[in-house]
This record gives structure tokens, sequence and C-alpha cells, in this order.
């Protein structure tokens, strides 16, 4: 497991994401979703959104944050 940088939850960067062109830059703390990909992708929209989502997902899930609270509408 990666040691966590600062801020971040620990585990985040070894989060295996739904989106095979992503990947964890350890020099960033984040996950990169290269630019290519989503032009490539059918749907960029729905792709760049799904990739948010599941980094959202992950950083909320490992940080115990409170979603309930966070996402109401």
């Amino acid at each position: 497991m990666q040691e966590s940088e600062p801020g971040e939850p620990a585990g985040f960067g070894d989060t295996p994401l739904r989106t095979p062109e992503a990947l964890y830059d350890k020099g960033l703390g984040q996950f990169i979703l290269p630019c290519d990909a989503v032009r490539r992708s059918p749907n960029p929209d729905e792709f760049l959104l799904g990739f948010l989502q599941e980094n959202y997902d992950a950083a909320a899930n490992l940080g115990k944050w409170d979603r309930q609270t966070l996402e109401r509408h």
C-alpha cells in the first residue's frame, strides 16, 4: 500500500478504478485521466463523469466522509 499524501485518505492511490485509462500520479497525489482517453470515448461526457464519480466515491469512502450531510439536495 502506498503512503498517503497529506490530506489524502490512506489507500486512495491504491484504489482500483473502473476507468482503465486512469492512473495515479504519486507526485501530484491524484488520479489522472488523459485527455485523449476522453476524446476517444463514444460518450465523453458520461466517461468523464464516471471517472470523477469514482474518484469522489473512493475519497469519500476511504476518508469516512459524512456523505449524507455532504450530498443533501
